[in-house]
């Protein structure tokens, strides 16, 4: 089952929260600014929607939290400007979300597009008070993709215009997924989750939307505090006051978002938004509730509502790790008794994002001295008084996940002793998709008060990782997946679209020897071209062919089998080239195979081997 069945979940239409719509539309974003080569070939499939916006019947309180890398992207420095000018009584009417282009790094006039769009949203959008001077706004916007380069203007206007009309905004569960869909650059699944809750009278509803899968290690903080993308919202129609809205915020990003990491990297466009707009439906029973609540009014409503964006903010978060580009693992890191809570944070971050503990996750090894290794050299920040890690006192474990039965847990150093580990056990454990490690410091260098903790969530490091990667590199030094060096098997790289593989590939693992699909041995996931399978061919060497092109591309090892292959070959008509080469040079071959493919291959994404 693939992370789509497995993560995406119905939506009960009544979970949604009163008083928003929300429109989406494919607006072009992505092909506006790198142009695909020209082809022949007719689409096979809807294109992705890149530009979705939601709209509040009524002004929302507002609140963010956003990247603190210092080259922030313009829709990062608009809204943070927005909200500080707005004040403590911000208010929002409109979020529009973009995905393609992260309008990063592209200086005064990457800000000007930004403020172009909000005011065009504005102008659509029912008459409503203007906050503050011209850099504040009740807009704002929230961009993912490509750095480094500007807006599309022309599409995305075009776009605000559609999705502004009547019939397009809506809300119902379709609506609310496709806005969570459009939010997606290298996503697998689109990330939404809805949930109901009681303050006082009040029947409240949440939605959340986030989305990220690589550049993935947020540190966020509050606008007045700036300092794979991850881009997220949290939508409720509860009334709660903005600056109350604010902390909950960033007390529920402090420990859900701020605690993950795919790969170490902080994106230039990170940000949380949340919105209250204060609909929510006064049911029968339970204290009334009249105006905002706030720490002053409500303070028992307001410690339920922060529980509840804090449990959401948690699972939205590990929806972003488990989605992580490769990952095949998910990994708790529990760091108990520290001094500080950024003291077992900053341990349990430094363990999480070690190369070497996520490969070893991956490889399924109970490898406690990367552990420590990663453990000893945090950026543990200074406290008063004095706190430090004591190796003498360390613990470390590697415990069941709550889902696992039978399974017991694997202590692998106890004070700072090695610990003998059953390896038939410690091997089942690891075999779990979910890998629990915890590290006890036992109070460290201080003998008692020494009792805070920090969970972090990260995944493994796989070979689909660095393929995905790969697609970062220039279009000349892309290469094929290592497909092992063969001079006798023959392997045929056949390129098909997703819904031709699940009928041809899937009948062929059905019944062998239905047609040319029949000796299917691997299949490989493929973004945005469709599908790459490898299978055997009657010849010593290899042969790819482009669905889409409709072009075959043939390379056979040098000696008595060229002339039979050639005379073969001869009989397809749809043999583009045939070239020679020894298979021996596999590496060379990939290369060769860059080249001759050059308009299909420089999209594909080989997702696993």
């Amino acid at each position: 089952m693939n992370k789509a069945d497995r993560f995406v979940v119905p939506v009960d239409r009544s979970t949604l929260p009163r008083g928003y719509l929300v429109a989406t539309t494919y607006a072009g974003i992505k092909k506006a600014i790198s142009p695909a080569p020209a082809t022949d070939a007719a689409p096979q499939h809807a294109p992705k929607p890149d530009l979705t916006l939601l709209v509040s019947s009524t002004p929302a309180s507002v609140a963010g939290t956003f990247t603190s890398n210092k080259f922030q992207a313009a829709p990062v420095v608009h809204a943070t400007r927005a909200l500080q000018a707005q004040g403590p009584h911000a208010r929002a009417r409109a979020v529009l979300v973009n995905s393609g282009c992260a309008n990063a790094v592209t200086g005064q006039g990457g800000y000007e597009d930004t403020e172009t769009l909000v005011k065009e949203l504005q102008k659509l959008l029912p008459a409503g008070k203007h906050n503050g001077p011209d850099t504040a706004s009740d807009v704002l916007m929230m961009s993912t993709g490509v750095i480094g380069v500007r807006l599309p203007l022309p599409q995305m206007l075009r776009g605000i215009q559609h999705l502004m009309r009547g019939h397009v905004l809506q809300s119902n569960p379709e609506a609310w997924l496709e806005m969570a869909r459009a939010f997606m650059t290298t996503d697998t699944f689109p990330k939404l989750r809805t949930r109901q809750f009681k303050l006082g009278n009040r029947l409240c509803s949440m939605a959340a939307i986030d989305k990220g899968a690589g550049m993935i290690h947020p540190y966020m903080t509050s606008p007045g505090g700036l300092h794979a993308t991850l881009l997220g919202m949290f939508v409720t129609d509860a009334p709660v006051a903005t600056p109350t809205l604010q902390r909950c915020l960033e007390e529920a990003v402090r420990e859900s978002f701020n605690c993950i990491s795919v790969d170490g990297d902080m994106s230039t466009n990170d940000t949380i938004l949340a919105l209250a707009n204060g609909q929510a439906p006064v049911i029968g029973t339970g204290s009334p509730v009249e105006g905002e609540i706030s720490e002053r009014t409500h303070p028992e409503l307001v410690n339920i509502f922060a529980e509840e964006l804090k449990a959401m903010s948690i699972e939205m978060a590990h929806l972003i790790v488990r989605d992580g580009e490769g990952a095949e693992k998910f990994v708790q890191v529990h760091v108990k008794n520290a001094g500080t809570y950024e003291q077992a944070h900053a341990i349990a971050s430094s363990i999480s994002t070690s190369a070497l503990v996520k490969c070893a996750m991956h490889g399924e090894d109970a490898n406690w001295g990367r552990i420590l290794c990663a453990a000893g050299y945090a950026a543990v920040p200074s406290s008063s008084p004095a706190w430090s890690l004591d190796p003498t006192k360390v613990n470390v474990s590697f415990v069941p996940p709550p889902n696992a039965s039978g399974l017991s847990p694997i202590h692998t150093l106890k004070n700072g002793v090695p610990q003998h580990v059953d390896e038939v056990k410690a091997a089942e454990l690891l075999a779990q998709e979910d890998i629990y490690i915890d590290m006890d410091l036992q109070g460290g260098s201080w003998k008692e008060g020494a009792c805070a903790e920090a969970v972090f969530w990260t995944c493994d490091f796989s070979k689909e990782y660095i393929a995905v990667c790969c697609l970062c590199l220039p279009t000349d030094q892309r290469r094929l997946p290592d497909l092992g060096e063969s001079s006798h098997d023959v392997l045929d790289i056949v390129l098909l679209t997703s819904d031709e593989h699940q009928q041809k590939v899937n009948q062929s693992q059905d019944d062998h020897d239905k047609g040319p699909w029949g000796n299917v041995e691997h299949v490989h996931d493929v973004e945005g071209c469709g599908w790459l399978a490898l299978q055997p061919s009657f010849h010593s060497g290899f042969e790819l062919r482009g669905a889409k092109s409709r072009k075959t591309h043939t390379f056979v090892e040098q000696g008595a089998r060229r002339n039979m292959v050639n005379d073969q070959m001869r009989r397809h008509d749809n043999v583009e080239k045939v070239g020679h080469v020894d298979a021996a040079e596999w590496e060379n071959v990939r290369v060769s195979l860059c080249v001759a493919l050059d308009s299909c291959l420089v999209r594909i994404i080989v997702a696993g081997q």
